[in-house]
């Protein structure tokens, strides 16, 4: 199950591929933030649309159903969970000193990179996505948020386990402050064969953001491990 979820990932990522008409579902969540405001150079956001298009393998997915009515979270409650969970790099807290990730290839040292959801509610109170990209957390507390190619930049913070984003063009430069929240939501998948399956879909979520974890050989980038 795993790789075929990786699969549709980094076949977004990397192809730019669209899957097959996937439709758009409501979403519970315990959260009432306001709706997010943005300043993207490209005006043209995306509505929900959750479709990708399987180039040449026989599994063809027809739909993807999260069901966010099930879904359950839970708070990162210590500095060290967040920085495991969410951080480009990870170093000692108390001397700044860098320790390697070596969780992909013990060769060589890895980081993380994220595919992010930026969501918000439509008029029929269903949360949609607007805009997915990579985000990087990176170690002098900036951020890196891809958005159609282009690069989007913002600092960030923590304090007593609060993380705060704050960019020109997120919401009128006022910062999202959050906790990081785990988030497991079960996934209903159907194929074209009829076969059918689920699996537990394991995020991140910072206010309006949801962020799958990619582990990967070079800052910035998606590479696997070349050992």
């Amino acid at each position: 199950m795993w790789g075929r979820k990786m699969q549709w990932i980094l076949g977004i990522i990397v192809s730019g591929s669209v899957f097959l008409a996937v439709p758009t579902t409501a979403i519970a969540q315990s959260d009432d933030l306001p709706l997010p405001k943005l300043e993207f150079c490209d005006p043209l956001l995306n509505t929900g649309a959750d479709e990708a298009e399987d180039e040449g393998d026989e599994d063809v997915l027809l739909t993807r159903k999260r069901r966010y009515d099930l879904e359950q979270s839970e708070f990162l409650e210590s500095e060290q969970a967040i920085m495991d969970a969410l951080y480009e790099e990870k170093w000692d807290l108390n001397t700044g000193q860098s320790i390697p990730r070596t969780d992909l290839c013990a060769s060589e040292p890895n980081y993380l990179i994220h595919w992010a959801e930026l969501t918000s509610k439509n008029e029929q109170g269903e949360i949609v996505v607007l805009a997915e990209g990579t985000f990087r957390f990176q170690k002098d507390k900036t951020f890196e948020y891809v958005y159609k190619d282009r690069p989007y930049y913002g600092t960030w913070g923590i304090s007593d386990f609060w993380i705060w984003l704050k960019a020109d063009w997120l919401n009128e430069g006022e910062p999202i402050v959050a906790k990081v929240e785990m988030v497991r939501t079960p996934v209903e998948v159907t194929y074209s064969d009829g076969e059918t399956e689920s699996y537990i879909d394991e995020v991140f979520r910072i206010g309006w953001f949801r962020f799958t974890r990619i582990e990967t050989t070079e800052k910035g980038k998606i590479h696997d491990c070349a050992c």
